[in-house]
Order: structure tokens, then sequence, then C-alpha cells
């Protein structure tokens, strides 16, 4: 009888942990794979709790930052909407430093047939969270990005059901695929190694 109740005690308390706290301990790219993973299957809660409240999201190739946890997480949702998806490439790990590159999709890339794209992320992760991500594209992917946009007219953009997808947007979702897509080989790379 005691030893049920210590067991349904130790479930019910690790139920109520959040999502970082299991990470924690599996390490930086655990939290990027676990980040991909999210990514892939669209799951906004979970990419939420993964990234620290005062995170840094930066896309140094067209001077975008988004910082602290409500511009982060609008970022998430708005990717999320996108059928963002990721798919590593390599994963390097330094410390609590994890390099992702990646290839990504999202609705805009693949509506102006530009997508995959690629990326290289650069996550570092602290405590279990991820505090900063560095997303840039490959010169390729970037001269790809530019050459589709200077082609279109604003009445041939493709007509995505909200506000207009400015030039803007479509760098920062860019960025943004590019730090998923790292972070979805680091996940697929651990399930094979844990297989």
């Amino acid at each position: 009888m005691k030893r049920s109740r210590f067991v349904l005690m130790v479930l019910l308390v690790m139920l109520a942990l959040p999502v970082p706290l299991y990470a924690q301990g599996s390490g930086p790219e655990a939290v990027v794979n676990a980040a991909l993973d999210a990514w892939n299957s669209g799951d906004v809660d979970a990419l939420k709790a993964l990234y620290a409240a005062a995170a840094v999201v930066s896309f140094p190739d067209w001077g975008d930052v988004i910082t602290g946890r409500e511009q982060i997480d609008e970022w998430i949702e708005g990717l999320a909407a996108s059928n963002f998806v990721v798919e590593p490439e390599s994963i390097q790990v330094e410390g609590d430093t994890v390099t992702v590159v990646a290839r990504v999709w999202a609705d805009e890339t693949r509506a102006i047939g530009i997508a995959p794209l690629v990326t290289t992320d650069v996550y570092t992760v602290e405590g279990g969270l991820i505090t900063s991500q560095t997303s840039t594209l490959t010169e390729e992917s970037a001269a790809k990005l530019m050459a589709a946009m200077a082609a279109m007219e604003p009445e041939t953009m493709p007509e995505t059901g909200g506000e207009a997808f400015t030039g803007h947007g479509i760098l920062v979702a860019l960025g943004g695929l590019c730090v998923l897509g790292g972070l979805g080989l680091m996940l697929r790379r651990f399930a094979v190694a844990g297989r």
C-alpha cells in the first residue's frame, strides 16, 4: 500500500514538472532536438516551454532581433501557422552551443517556389532552455530568396489570408526555419542513436 502511494506521488510530481526540466538532464543537444521535433509536429506549447523568458533570436543577415517571451511566442506561433518544417543535415555540439545546418520549408517559401532553403542555426542552451539562437541563410539560399523577392510584384505575392507578408517577414520566417531545421536534425539523430 505504501509503495503504490509512493509510486503515485512520483508520477504526479513528474507530470507537474515543465518540459524544460526533463530536458535539463539530457543536455543542450537534447533540448535543441526537442525543439526540432516540436517544430515538425507543430507543438507550439512545447516550443514555447523550451525558450527562456529572456531569450534572444537573431537574424544577422537581415538585422532582425526577436527578444523576450512575447516576441518569441509570436514568432513561434507565426512559423507554426505557416506549416514550418525542419530537416537537419548536421548537428555539432560544443559545450552549451549547438550548431544545426538544416533544410527548412514554410508555406510562404513553398508558394514562391524556393523551398527548401538551407540555414545555419547556432543555439545556446543554459539550464535546459534555449537562451539564444542565431539563424543565417546559406549564401545560395539567400541569393535564391533575394531573386524570388525581386521577381515578385506586390500583386503576385501569395495570398496567406492575413496581412501582406513583407520581404522582412519572409526573411524572419526563413531565419526561424533555419533554426528549426537544425533542431529537427538533431532530434532525429538522437532518436536514431537511441534505437
